[in-house]
């Protein structure tokens, strides 16, 4: 809640200034940021297609044994304090 509540006042902190400084930045920030999308999107799409699929299988194998690891070692740690 106090994470949601921090956003919500640094958005208004940032359409204010944006308002003060100049009103066609309101215009111009949202173009930006869906042309910083497409141009993520894009070099995603590349990615997925260059590396072969076996790669992204090591891949997320690797990242869900460091999660289990780490939600093992958060669970005994969790335990330990609660002993």
């Amino acid at each position: 809640m106090g994470l949601v509540a921090a956003l919500v006042g640094l958005a208004v902190i940032v359409a204010v200034g944006m308002l003060v400084s100049e009103p066609a930045t309101l215009v111009v920030w949202p173009a930006e940021a869906v042309a910083d999308i497409a141009r993520w999107t894009a070099g995603i799409g590349v990615v997925l297609t260059l590396v072969p699929p076996f790669a992204w299988a090591a891949v997320v194998l690797a990242s869900a044994g460091a999660l289990l690891s780490l939600g093992l070692v958060t669970r005994a740690r969790v335990l330990a304090t609660a002993k």
